[in-house]
């Protein structure tokens, strides 16, 4: 699922290169977090990560395409912060 997301977003997402994945690291700021869970169960901890209200929840492959849609939204959202 993480690397169906992540190719969309190097290979079709314009402007390229304007959305970047890395393994989010406790303290550190995100504009956005994805967050695979592991189970329907959706018990994962966020507390450690700063990202503000930017969550992108999934726990089922059918979700690629939603999760897809949401952190585009984000990134026109945060593309428009900038401008």
């Amino acid at each position: 699922m993480f690397h169906e997301i992540r190719e969309y977003f190097e290979t079709t997402y314009e402007p390229r290169g304007s959305v970047r994945f890395e393994y989010a690291k406790g303290g550190a700021s995100y504009d956005v977090l994805l967050l695979l869970n592991g189970c329907t169960n959706r018990c994962a901890h966020t507390e450690a990560y700063d990202f503000g209200d930017r969550l992108v929840s999934v726990w089922e492959p059918g979700q690629t395409k939603r999760a897809i849609a949401e952190l585009e939204a984000y990134a026109k959202d945060i593309a428009g912060d900038v401008e």
